[in-house]
């Protein structure tokens, strides 16, 4: 309505840095405010003081999102992994340590140079006779092989 475009355009300077509330359970007066609706800080007062039914939680602006930058199968090496588990933690990505193929298998499965995590040797080895492997390095450094990562649902990569 135009009374609250009067109210935005004048007191939208001032109330620029003020905290935002989310109303999570409406108050008696439900034609006030309604549940998922954001207000001021000043307004979130008011409410709180007339009304002891209604509650808000503070509400707060994504500004960047990082998303972990690998993907399943990159290998990494181990301060790579040191600095994504300290940005990230360990619940968005696991590693392994990575393997080389150095001999080709008679059979055809592995070729010179594949790659192998500790679980996908530790099958091949059940499986059958043992293939030829070192450990996989990442420039100077032991190698890692990304087993699983969660990426951000809106994440290009």
């Amino acid at each position: 309505s135009t009374k609250d475009l009067e109210k935005v355009v004048y007191f939208a300077p001032t109330r620029r840095r003020e905290p935002v509330h989310k109303v999570v359970i409406e108050g008696r007066r439900t034609d006030l405010l309604k549940r998922g609706d954001l207000i001021s800080a000043s307004e979130e007062r008011i409410h709180r003081h007339y009304d002891h039914k209604f509650k808000s939680e503070e509400a707060f602006r994504v500004i960047q999102a990082d998303d972990v930058p690998v993907n399943e199968g990159d290998v990494i090496s181990a301060e790579q992994v040191g600095l994504l588990k300290r940005n990230f933690g360990d619940s968005l990505f696991h590693v392994e340590p990575a393997f080389r193929v150095i001999e080709a298998s008679g059979d055809g499965r592995l070729e010179t140079g594949h790659i192998l995590s500790r679980s996908e040797l530790d099958s091949l080895r059940k499986e059958g006779p043992e293939p030829a492997v070192e450990r996989a390095m990442a420039g100077n450094q032991e190698g890692f092989v990304v087993t699983a990562v969660s990426h951000l649902p809106f994440s290009k990569g």
